[in-house]
């Protein structure tokens, strides 16, 4: 709610977007994509007298085998300040991670081969496996950090944000750090 005052005034609007869920698999599950981070100094007269806040969640986990993770949700400040979700995980052997959400897009879920967005201050870090190898998330700093990618037992640790989120861990790794933003979880044992 809007306070009354008749000095204006500019209010600081920070969100945190929800991190994408792991990928499920026999072998070679990968972490989920970390949460973007935006922010928005905003004058008083822009602001209407109540504003719409939605919450992202986080991906919903898998169960089933052989199953992709879910892209976390979206925050947003009505319509002015939007924070997106990071990508789910890929499945099966040589999975990549989930992309980490950005501020211009949601992480791409994983693909087989390669998955993620394309590393750049406005959208998040990316996770992949590349010749067969298990691959640490990429870093980021408003984006999420990348989801770490899997390649049959080995996996890779989530990658690092300053402000989104920490990318989720592959098979038994940890997830990634975040200075500000929560941190990715890690991977479970398959």
């Amino acid at each position: 709610i809007k306070p009354s005052s008749t000095m204006p005034f500019k209010a600081l609007v920070e969100c945190w977007a929800g991190g994408g869920s792991g990928g499920k698999a026999v072998a070679g599950a990968s972490g989920g994509g970390g949460g973007a981070y935006n922010q928005a100094w905003i004058d008083s007269s822009n602001l209407s007298s109540t504003e719409i806040v939605t919450i992202g969640a986080g991906g919903v986990g898998i169960t089933a085998a052989n199953t992709a993770g879910n892209v976390g949700g979206n925050t947003s400040f009505g319509t002015k300040v939007l924070a997106y979700g990071g990508g789910g995980g890929a499945t099966g052997t040589g999975g990549s991670g989930g992309g980490g959400g950005g501020t211009v897009s949601a992480g791409i879920t994983a693909g087989a081969a390669h998955g993620g967005s394309p590393r750049m201050e406005i959208v998040g870090g990316f996770g992949y496996c590349t010749n067969g190898a298990a691959v640490a998330g990429i870093e980021n700093s408003l984006g999420g950090g990348g989801g770490g990618g899997a390649t049959g037992s080995n996996g890779g640790a989530g990658g690092n944000s300053v402000y989104g989120g920490g990318g989720g861990g592959a098979q038994q790794t940890n997830g990634g750090n975040s200075v500000y933003g929560g941190g990715g979880g890690g991977g479970g044992n398959i």
